[in-house]
């Protein structure tokens, strides 16, 4: 269990809390609201890859999904044909 708290304070906690901290200072005006709201949108521009990929394989599944159910149909009548 230790291990894991290591683990989530090196390697999101920490670091996020430095990105907040210093977008506080630096680009937001010494407004936290200002500071959350610039780290979302950097937050959100880093993972982008991520959710492009999610989402394109969302679609693939959803074609896919489409052609299984045809496919099981065409076996049904195949079933019943026989």
């Amino acid at each position: 269990m230790h291990l894991l708290v290591e683990i989530w304070n090196n390697f999101l906690y920490i670091p996020l809390l430095n990105a907040l901290i210093w977008f506080y200072n630096d680009w937001g005006k010494e407004n936290m609201g200002y500071a959350v709201i610039l780290l979302t949108i950097a937050l959100r521009v880093v993972l982008l890859p991520l959710s492009i990929v999610s989402e394109r394989n969302k679609l693939r599944y959803k074609t896919l999904d489409k052609k299984i159910v045809e496919a099981e149909k065409a076996y049904k009548k195949a079933i019943k044909t026989i």
